[in-house]
């Protein structure tokens, strides 16, 4: 018998999203077949933008904004 494996790689803004898209998932295979499921964490990337409120006068009001990625891979 041949062993077949699949990867998911999932990206989110929110880690609770992550975490129920896993649960959906593992309760969805598990119906299916037997699933022997591993999970890596990987970093979350993190991005920060920042931009002029004013682009006229006040070049020193600016406003920053923050972008968090989580990610995982489940195997």
């Amino acid at each position: 018998m041949s062993q077949t494996v699949l990867t998911l790689r999932i990206k989110a803004f929110h880690p609770y999203y992550i975490n129920r898209f896993v649960l959906i998932a593992k309760q969805l295979l598990k119906s299916i077949t037997y699933i022997e499921e591993k999970q890596f964490f990987l970093p979350k990337r993190i991005e920060r933008f920042t931009v002029l409120r004013s682009p006229h006068v006040d070049k020193k009001a600016r406003d920053q904004f923050e972008r968090r990625t989580h990610q995982r891979i489940i195997e």
